[in-house]
């Protein structure tokens, strides 16, 4: 029997994959990093768009906290229905590539 292409052994290596490319990005260009980066965008003032280097975690733990949260979604309150359960492991397919790529878009826009 095939393993479907959402099983949470899928999802699992996918947010491996994603965790690693993102710290190997941060790893790569760590040297050329200033220690405080602009990230903060949405403040008016443009002293507070500054951010010590530390904070571009920010981006991988909340990718983080939000699949923890679609699983718990996902096994709890929505475990009869297949079409939500489906709706959300696509939503953390994309979740999980979009944050990579935005985490990465950062790193590289700094250097």
């Amino acid at each position: 029997m095939q393993t479907p292409v959402l099983s949470k052994r899928n999802i699992f290596l996918l947010l491996t994959v994603c965790s690693t490319t993102m710290f190997a990005a941060f790893f790569l260009l760590f040297l050329r990093l200033p220690p405080e980066i602009p990230l903060y965008y949405s403040y008016i003032e443009k002293e507070k768009h500054i951010a010590p280097l530390l904070h571009i975690f920010i981006i991988p733990l909340s990718l983080y906290l939000s699949i923890v949260l679609n699983q718990v979604l996902v096994k709890f309150l929505l475990k009869e229905n297949s079409l939500y359960q489906s709706i959300f492991m696509y939503m953390n397919i994309s979740l999980m590539i979009f944050t990579t790529l935005l985490f990465i878009q950062i790193l590289l826009r700094i250097v």
